[in-house]
């Protein structure tokens, strides 16, 4: 991780948009799954790997699976029918690559928020738009931050005796309560303390912590290089009424090395890391 940080965050940011931005709307099989097995690779190479994440990847690829078939019946390959409406091949094969799509974006999202973390995010946009990066910054800090006040509020309320077991849910909203009049105190205190120190003022001092360099710019034009020949090489693909023919495009590959720069960004890293202990 730390040579993909070494990165200026503008190449980086540019990156990952042209990666999310080709996963979501060119809508193709091929896509998907690079995107899928490249973000998943470099998620256990960064060791961010969770299990509670797995568990809720799993059950929304079940539900969307599940749940397609069940309300589109649109396809020419019925393969049974459920309270007289038929359940086609291929809404089920488009639910599955439709959740695939939604559990790579929220895998490359997490990777953004590992690579692009503190600092950086607002770095890249507290001179042009100053208050939407702050407000994303603390809506991205808010999930992490309740959950946290969540069970020191709930642990300390159980140890007060407070905790009723028996009206369980009359409890819960009373730790809710307790938790929201405390996020919405300390997001006054931040806007305040932020006010104070001058951040909207367009006048104020900004500290540069990185200078963008020459690896910085070979980065940022072999990023835009590859995601437009994915855009202009990319093969279309439907579902419906039947299943479009796949086969090889140039789109495909330069996608692929695009995907998996980081993978080799790091890999390199690591390889370097153990010569260089081993010379020891």
């Amino acid at each position: 991780m730390r040579d993909l940080e070494k990165f200026h965050p503008a190449a980086l940011g540019v990156y990952f948009v042209c990666v999310l931005g080709i996963l979501m709307f060119l809508n193709n099989p091929v896509i998907i799954v690079i995107s899928l097995f490249s973000g998943a690779f470099l998620v256990l190479l960064l060791k961010k790997f969770e299990l509670k994440s797995l568990v809720f990847l799993t059950s929304l690829l079940l539900l969307i699976c599940i749940s397609n078939p069940l309300v589109s019946h649109k396809g020419a390959t019925p393969l049974f029918y459920f309270n007289s409406s038929p359940i086609t091949l291929q809404s089920v094969v488009y639910g599955l690559f439709f959740a695939l799509m939604l559990i790579a974006v929220i895998i490359w999202c997490k990777i953004l928020n590992f690579v692009l973390g503190g600092d950086s995010f607002i770095y890249l946009f507290s001179k042009p738009l100053p208050k939407t990066a702050l407000i994303l910054k603390l809506s991205l800090r808010f999930i992490p931050l309740f959950k946290q006040q969540y069970h020191k509020t709930k642990n300390s309320v159980k140890v007060l005796g407070l905790y009723n077991g028996n009206k369980k849910i009359k409890s819960e909203i009373r730790v809710i309560n307790a938790v929201i009049a405390f996020m919405v105190e300390n997001s006054i205190e931040t806007a305040r303390a932020m006010n104070a120190r001058s951040y909207n003022n367009k006048y104020r001092s900004r500290y540069r912590f990185k200078k963008f360099g020459v690896y910085d710019f070979c980065f940022l034009v072999l990023t835009l290089i590859l995601a437009t020949l994915t855009v202009v090489f990319k093969q279309k693909f439907y579902f419906y009424p039947n299943f479009s023919e796949v086969s090889f495009s140039l789109g495909y590959l330069t996608f692929f090395v695009l995907a998996f720069m980081p993978i080799f960004i790091v890999l390199k890293g690591e390889l370097k890391w153990k010569f260089l202990i081993s010379k020891i």
